[in-house]
């Protein structure tokens, strides 16, 4: 009687190709492929008003109403302090693209990518 092998060499070689590829698309979609956008700037909004508008270009550090800490570095800003119980806006990824955001609910604090191009309400998938 002949044996049954479940796996062949073609088989394995298959199965690493496809894994290779899933792990390619996964990492593109967790990094993602970012355009700089001439102008970007870094808007933040605190309760209904603009607390001010920064140029991501230039890094610094900017207390916000003595609750929040926001720091802009090599062109991303991100939440490095905040008061609030969670904490969900400090563990957030850095944001640097037109239209991304970082929301702090309890202090009403909001990070928010702008630019010289504002988007026009029409995205990739609606297009």
């Amino acid at each position: 009687m002949r044996s049954f092998k479940l796996f062949k060499k073609a088989d394995a070689v298959l199965l690493l190709f496809w894994g290779l590829c899933a792990a390619g698309l996964f990492l593109l979609s967790v990094y993602g492929v970012r355009d700089p956008v001439s102008g970007t700037k870094l808007t933040i909004i605190c309760g209904n008003e603009i607390y001010g508008v920064y140029d991501l270009d230039k890094d610094q550090t900017i207390g916000i109403n003595g609750s929040n800490t926001c720091e802009i570095k090599n062109g991303e800003a991100r939440m490095t302090q905040a008061d609030c119980p969670d904490k969900l806006c400090v563990h957030s990824r850095a944001i640097s693209g037109v239209g991304e955001s970082i929301v702090c609910l309890p202090n009403h604090v909001v990070l928010k990518i702008t630019g010289d191009g504002e988007d026009s309400g029409i995205d990739a998938i609606s297009e």
